[in-house]
């Protein structure tokens, strides 16, 4: 039986996001747990579309800030969804900034990797990345956004959610990107791999 001083118990990290964004306005452990599960992939995406390590940063802890604030609120179907939402409102708002258009990189910098990784291997995924984020420059700015999504492991829905687009113009979106992404990668090297876009597992 629940505690009723307690309330609701989690019983471990596989519970379901939207379950536990609904404890959330009560109960900080839960919030604590989306933060540890999805504050990785919000700054990765914020990199991606901001290019810098410290407006990155910034909009990573403006979005976990939003969402605790607003967390009481959610009612969605998504939580993911209603994550990169706010992500994505607040990376909008900081590209605006001229303080940041005046510091942003004409290139992006060192992409993201593993520091415990050897030498050998950090190399080759700086590589792949660099190859990566230069064959996203060729895309519009919308198939962009939609590759960056999938990369943070957003299924179709969700994205067409954050976008305000159907899942058939997100998936149309998605097939012209890759499409294009893999011209560009298979040009810069042969053996360079299209990125992982497949639909995600999650339900």
């Amino acid at each position: 039986m629940t505690d009723p001083t307690t309330g609701p118990k989690i019983s471990d990290d596989r519970t379901p996001d939207e379950q536990l964004a609904r404890l959330a306005g009560s109960d900080r452990q839960a919030f604590a747990r989306l933060y540890r599960r999805w504050a990785e992939p919000v700054y990765r995406y914020c990199y991606r579309r901001l290019r810098t390590r410290e407006a990155a940063e910034d909009a990573t802890s403006q979005t976990m800030t939003q969402a605790l604030a607003a967390i009481g609120r959610f009612h969605g179907d998504s939580f993911p969804a209603w994550l990169f939402a706010i992500a994505h409102n607040v990376v909008v708002s900081i590209a605006r900034r001229p303080s940041y258009r005046l510091t942003a990189p004409l290139t992006d910098e060192l992409p993201l990797v593993d520091p415990a990784a050897g030498p050998e291997e950090l190399a080759l995924a700086g590589d792949a990345s660099r190859r990566l984020y230069a064959a996203l420059a060729v895309l519009t700015p919308d198939q962009r956004h939609v590759i960056e999504l999938r990369l943070a492991d957003l299924t179709t829905g969700e994205i067409a959610q954050i976008t305000g687009r159907t899942t058939d113009a997100v998936k149309m979106l998605q097939h012209r990107a890759i499409r294009r992404l893999r011209t560009e990668l298979i040009a810069r090297s042969p053996s360079a791999p299209c990125p992982d876009t497949k639909e995600s597992t999650r339900v």
